[in-house]
């Protein structure tokens, strides 16, 4: 009996470490694959959340082959997905961008023959929570929509400048009209219709604004915009704490921008107490700073030099403040010849 369990045991462990057949683990859902030739889509296991995931296949099936899989089976399903619903579409396959116990991110990629050969990549956004597609403004303010839209058109007409040389001149559908004008015009009027969540990035895709006499011209419309690179105030509470889980280390603006004004207290090599106020205002910090002992206000420079740390900037020297993951702050003081100093800092954010 002494023998039999512990290789009782190696079977269980065995089994328990073994992923299902053609599944990938991840952090919230397990994905499987449904795939037939060159097609192929996810399907969501979940023994904690069944339910929910019952509901998000079901949204991808409807979205990507107008069919259900427990309705008609696998092989119906693709036979269907290739007689009725893609016509033309010569591909088609996925990418899970995020899966977390709050958002799973989903992009579907096709690829189709007509006059000529295209690709075009949508995106799925659930609240992992509910299985619900997450509309924009669930996490977006609308100033915040509109600053990732002024964000996204800034970058497109960066592409639309570094590809116009290879466009021709005109088209025959606006003689009138060049195409550069033409290009930043749409783009300028075109909302964000595709979005996706992929690690600290939001992927966003305006519709092409190419006249269809050259769409088929491959110009990447898409761009990856940092969520770090927005503010606090362009999200709403929840998506805040959706969005907890794709940023590892507290960005400056989530930390700083909540509050109107900050008051960091410390001492210079266990010498020196002062005082620093930062004002918090749209998009930079200001601020002022004296030394306790005469009160002498100091002006300050403050630049956001990475994620987590501010570069403050004064006559005769320079802090380093670091935000740390609990909301401590560490640092250091270095004078005009160069020399460093540690920072005791006084409570934290």
């Amino acid at each position: 009996m002494k023998r039999v369990l512990p290789i009782m045991l190696a079977i269980v462990i065995c089994l328990l470490s073994t992923p299902l057949d053609g599944a990938e683990m991840n952090s919230w859902f397990v994905v499987k694959t449904i795939e037939k030739g060159n097609y192929a889509i996810p399907l969501l296991v979940s023994e904690r959340h069944p339910v929910i995931a019952n509901r998000i296949n079901q949204t991808i099936q409807m979205y990507t082959v107008k069919c259900l899989y427990e309705v008609v089976g696998e092989e119906k399903l693709f036979a269907h997905m290739l007689d009725e619903h893609l016509h033309g579409i010569t591909s088609m396959k996925y990418e899970v961008l995020t899966n977390n116990a709050s958002i799973l991110s989903i992009s579907i990629g096709r690829e189709a023959v007509g006059a000529y050969s295209s690709s075009f990549t949508s995106f799925l956004n659930f609240n992992a929570a509910t299985g619900k597609l997450i509309d924009p403004y669930e996490l977006f303010t609308e100033k915040g929509w509109n600053h990732l839209n002024n964000m996204v058109s800034k970058h497109i007409n960066e592409t639309i400048r570094s590809e116009f040389k290879y466009l021709p001149a005109k088209t025959q559908d606006n003689e009138d009209r060049d195409i550069l004008f033409q290009l930043t015009e749409c783009n300028a009027t075109q909302d964000i219709y595709l979005w996706g969540i992929k690690g600290d990035r939001i992927i966003a895709h305006k519709g092409s604004c190419l006249p269809h006499r050259i769409q088929c011209y491959d110009i990447n419309w898409s761009c990856e915009i940092e969520i770090d690179k927005l503010f606090h105030s362009d999200f709403t509470s929840a998506g805040t704490k959706m969005l907890e889980d794709q940023l590892p280390v507290p960005s400056i603006k989530y930390l700083l921008y909540p509050k109107q004004k900050m008051s960091i207290h410390g001492e210079i090599d266990h010498k020196y107490a002062f005082t620093m106020i930062l004002h918090n205002h749209s998009d930079y910090i200001s601020g002022q700073y004296w030394y306790n002992k005469n009160g002498g206000i100091i002006p300050i420079k403050v630049n956001r030099v990475g994620p987590n740390t501010l570069e403050v900037t004064e006559e005769d020297g320079k802090f380093i403040i670091v935000i740390n993951l609990d909301g401590t702050l560490t640092g250091h003081w270095t004078n005009s010849k160069g020399k460093q100093f540690p920072i005791e800092f006084d409570g934290s954010l």
